[in-house]
């Protein structure tokens, strides 16, 4: 663990010596080409100027000894580049860059006065002639342009081949959508409870984006899946902006068929707005891009469900066809399928006169109306671009997204509260030390922070005070008394109809935090662009990952031959006891180092000759609440480890295996053909729900009872009876394997 931090201190601390500075994208968005005369042989010396359009911010370079130039870190946008040499007329042409692009430039120059200056006139985008990734990039026209449901950029992924995005993922080329990586202006932007995307910066902030599917170069890594490169939006020299209001109502919609009267129309009112501005606030040096982003959104959707009757509420099953109503105690049919009323459960019948509402409709399901959502959301986005001088430049962004998203199913008595707050922020510095040699630095920090608990908490409910049922204890009915987080209406299932209870969705708490450090040196040896760096990330995930944080009763027919007739008698067949909320505290450090050769072999053939290696430290619970499988410590079989509580440095043996070689190559048959391919190795990092998963093992583990068919001995008021419960548990145990 101290190795990575030195590591990264020491990286940290240089790149305070440095004068920082950055512009904006990854190593291979530039411009690079070879200047020759009219006999096609190479010109050496000319002085190269990039300019870009919207800001006026130039680079300028000289052409090598073999006539090269390369011109990196470029934002994408408009460009023009200019040739020049004394003996010569001067060349301009007018480029398109997208991002991560590499764009190739021949410029000719003729025998004239250097006053004199052709203007070349492009004619649509550069082919990528220089990389054999396949991917395809978003421009900003395109996302303006096409209707966007919802104003998120991910749908538009849909649009490279081979790739399926379904809002926090993308997927590509058939790799799972957890193997996924996007990066916000170069830093992460996932969650690292399942890597998962979370944070949508409002689409009229957003220059362009990359979706790479396959084939990308070794200095991107720690995921096997589509890689994702989004672009925010710069200021420039002249102010821009822009203001948005997107209403939908269901005064405009027609009635759903499912909601027929008298049952209400399901609203909707939904309300998205915003606005972006940009410009300089020193021209030539500083510019600016804000942005603000708010969803206003109530929503409602039709519903059904099916619920006791009131007849079934005072045992009368009377009218169920083909019904057998049998008593559980002497095996005998209940007389007219009615259960006595002195044989009815007080406490059934008080939780479903309380919290199941009646029937308004007739059919299979009985109970018809809507369940409904609100989404409160508000984004704040913040860019700015810094001129240090032509050899240094630097940017920050600043995201904000806060989101409130309660929902209400149609048994209005369960809602679900769910509050989630992210932050995104990146410093980008990059110094051109000559004409060949160019360092680039990140820093990026991601957080993410939700809520999904239950609303009962910090009321002063209490399942045994307001229920009734006793024993739902955390790690069994000789277990802890839930604490003030694990308050919540336990999960009460009856086959075939509309149950009770909280849920967190199996997500209850999440805190992921990422801090990253990128630090990538490029230099142009003839043919050669040569890349070296490495990528230092910090993970901290304070998360839970339960599926029955406050316990759970099923009733089915096993007991009486009807599941709610069993539920009346308080009879379940199988009852769990809380897992609770444990809160890991995981802690990991991730280390790439890559090595990576764009060589120009031929003015049409580029080889991309890569090789990374990565090092994931194995996580650390610093909570002491995770446990996994050891098969090494008791002959006699498998132990649960490390003790409750107790704080080891890894939960399993690393394997420092994760070497990852790449080739690709793109060949330029002519001149609006291109060849491209590749191959390479990906290794795929764990997402750290891998290791919230082993908080669910003992001591907080379920404990579960089934009662028997004949004669129950579980009971509503004590679903853990001490004759039930096994004196040797069994539990299904979860365990690590990386």
């Amino acid at each position: 663990m101290h190795h990575p931090f030195r590591v990264l201190s020491a990286m940290l601390w240089s790149a305070m010596l440095a004068v920082s500075a950055a512009s904006a994208q990854s190593v291979d968005t530039g411009i690079l080409g070879t200047v020759v005369d009219a006999s096609a042989a190479v010109i050496p010396g000319a002085d190269i100027t990039v300019t870009r359009v919207s800001t006026g911010v130039a680079q300028s370079i000289v052409s090598g000894p073999n006539g090269t130039f390369e011109v990196r870190y470029l934002v994408p946008g408009e460009y023009v580049v200019e040739a020049r040499l004394s003996g010569f007329r001067s060349e301009r042409r007018a480029v398109t860059l997208r991002v991560a692009q590499m764009a190739r430039l021949n410029v000719v120059l003729e025998v004239g006065q250097i006053g004199e200056v052709v203007d070349v006139v492009a004619k649509g985008l550069l082919l990528e002639t220089q990389s054999g990734v396949t991917g395809n990039v978003v421009t900003a026209e395109t996302i303006v342009n096409l209707p966007l449901s919802g104003r998120n950029f991910t749908s538009l992924g849909n649009l490279t081949a081979g790739v399926v995005t379904s809002g926090t993922q993308f997927r590509a080329s058939g790799a799972r959508g957890m193997y996924q990586q996007v990066n916000f202006d170069g830093v992460s932007a996932l969650n690292n409870r399942g890597n998962n995307l979370f944070i949508y910066p409002s689409v009229d902030a957003v220059q362009e984006f990359k979706v790479q599917a396959t084939n990308y170069t070794a200095e991107y890594g720690g995921h096997a899946g589509a890689n994702v490169q989004l672009q925010l939006k710069s200021g420039s020299n002249a102010f821009h902006g822009a203001a948005f209001d997107y209403l939908r109502n269901d005064a405009l919609d027609a009635r759903n068929l499912f909601s027929r009267p008298p049952q209400p129309k399901p609203q909707l009112e939904r309300n998205q707005f915003g606005a972006v501005a940009s410009g300089p606030i020193r021209r030539g040096k500083t510019f600016f891009m804000g942005s603000y982003e708010g969803l206003r959104e109530t929503r409602e959707s039709a519903a059904q469900a099916n619920v006791l009757t009131p007849a079934m509420r005072q045992g009368d099953f009377s009218n169920v066809a083909g019904l057998v109503l049998r008593d559980p105690l002497t095996g005998l049919q209940f007389p007219d399928n009615i259960i006595p009323a002195n044989r009815l459960d007080p406490l059934a019948v008080s939780i479903v006169n309380k919290y199941q509402p009646l029937p308004n409709q007739s059919g299979a399901n009985n109970l018809g109306g809507v369940s409904g959502s609100e989404d409160r959301h508000n984004q704040l986005l913040t860019r700015i671009d810094h001129v240090v001088s032509n050899r240094q430049k630097i940017f920050g962004h600043y995201i904000y997204n806060k989101r409130d998203n309660p929902t209400i199913p149609i048994n209005a008595n369960f809602p679900v509260a769910r509050l989630f707050n992210n932050h995104s922020a990146a410093i980008q510095h990059v110094t051109t030390w000559s004409d060949t040699v160019l360092n680039e630095v990140r820093f990026g920090y991601m957080r993410g922070d939700l809520n999904r608990l239950s609303p009962r908490r910090n009321s002063g409910f209490s399942v045994a005070g307001d229920l009734g049922i006793r024993g739902m204890l955390v790690g069994g009915p000789s277990g802890r008394p839930p604490n003030e987080l694990e308050i919540g209406f336990p999960t009460i299932t009856i086959q075939g109809f509309d149950g009770f209870g909280d849920g967190t969705g199996g997500e209850g708490i999440d805190k992921s935090q990422t801090y990253q450090f990128v630090d990538t040196l490029t230099q142009i040896r003839g043919r050669h662009a040569l890349k070296m760096g490495a990528d230092v990330r910090r993970l901290m995930g304070d998360a839970t990952s339960t599926n029955a944080p406050f316990g759970a009763l099923d009733f089915t027919r096993d007991i009486t031959g009807h599941a709610a007739a069993a539920f009346m008698m308080g009879y379940p067949r199988t009852a769990r006891t809380p897992e609770g909320i444990p809160i890991g505290g995981i802690r990991q450090w991730r280390s790439g180092f890559f090595f990576q050769d764009d060589w120009r072999m031929t003015p049409r053939l580029t080889l991309n000759l890569g090789l990374r290696y990565d090092h994931n430290q194995v996580p650390k619970d610093i909570n002491g609440v995770s446990r996994t499988l050891r098969f090494d410590l008791d002959p006699r079989g498998p132990v649960l480890w490390p003790g409750p509580g107790e704080v080891v440095d890894a939960l399993y043996f690393n394997k420092h295996r994760h070497w990852a070689p790449r080739v690709g190559g793109a060949y330029q048959m002519t001149d609006r053909l291109v060849f491209r391919g590749g191959y390479g190795v990906f290794n795929m990092a764990l997402h750290l729900d891998n290791i919230n998963t082993l908080g669910t093992n003992p001591p907080t583990a379920s404990v579960q009872v089934t009662n028997p068919t004949v004669s129950p001995i579980a009971t509503l008021a004590n679903p853990f009876p001490a004759s039930l419960v096994p004196t040797t548990t069994i539990f299904n145990v979860t365990s690590a394997e990386v």
